[in-house]
């Protein structure tokens, strides 16, 4: 999500197009669905387009996460990775994005103050 923010703000979106983009639109709309219909529906309901994107790009995710997944969870079996997880964790939440995101979040409709 972050990688992807990044190319959007790069490009010229604002702060909360982008977030709306990247972490609005999985959170509150396909997880929830995934969640409640299951993944085959959301194919069966994506453009041909969208499951051929989705499709021949999930070999190349999976090749690229792959070795460094596998990394991570060794350093946390050694216990090697607390404070460098500490200090990432703190370093995403004080990002742009996860600004953007908590601005944006307090200004959906179930958030706001009724006066």
């Amino acid at each position: 999500m972050q990688k992807q923010y990044e190319l959007l703000t790069g490009k010229g979106h604002s702060p909360s197009e982008a977030f709306n983009e990247t972490t609005e639109e999985a959170t509150q709309s396909l997880y929830p669905y995934i969640d409640t219909k299951g993944i085959h529906e959301l194919y069966k309901r994506c453009s041909t387009t969208a499951q051929r994107g989705a499709l021949d790009h999930n070999e190349i995710f999976r090749k690229a996460l792959t070795e460094p997944l596998r990394d991570l969870y060794l350093r946390i079996i050694k216990g090697e990775q607390q404070d460098i997880q500490t200090r990432a964790i703190n370093r995403i939440l004080n990002s742009g994005m996860w600004q953007a995101g908590k601005t944006t979040r307090e200004l959906r409709p179930e958030n706001q103050r009724l006066s």
